[in-house]
């Protein structure tokens, strides 16, 4: 008898636990469908801040090689060179991004 009663309340219990897990697997990729959406935009924020970093880094070095070349015609011409400004030691964006990251990551950024 004890079975009996035990059979029937796991053949009432086990469709409502079905349910629930039911439920929250649905959540769950809910959820995650859009936090990969989520993610997909912040991927492509980043994607177009880098693109805009590295068209701002090629006019920050053609700009600098436009001031040397004028300070050394100015030289040439027997001025005093006016004192440029510190030329970043990156050589590209790649390296600039590189060292951002490394700062941020010893400042506990991220």
């Amino acid at each position: 008898m004890l079975r009996d009663m035990q059979a029937q309340i796991e053949e009432r219990i086990r469709p409502l636990a079905q349910l629930t897990v039911d439920a929250q697997v649905a959540h769950l990729r809910e959820q995650f469908t859009s936090d990969e959406a989520a993610l997909q935009d912040s991927l492509a924020g980043i994607d177009r801040c880098i693109v805009s970093c590295a068209e701002r880094f090629q006019e920050y070095r053609r700009r600098c090689d436009d001031l040397t070349a004028l300070n050394e015609k100015l030289t040439a011409l027997g001025a005093v060179p006016d004192a440029l400004p510190e030329n970043s030691t990156a050589r590209d964006v790649q390296e600039i991004i590189e060292l951002r990251l490394k700062q941020l990551s010893s400042a506990g950024k991220f």
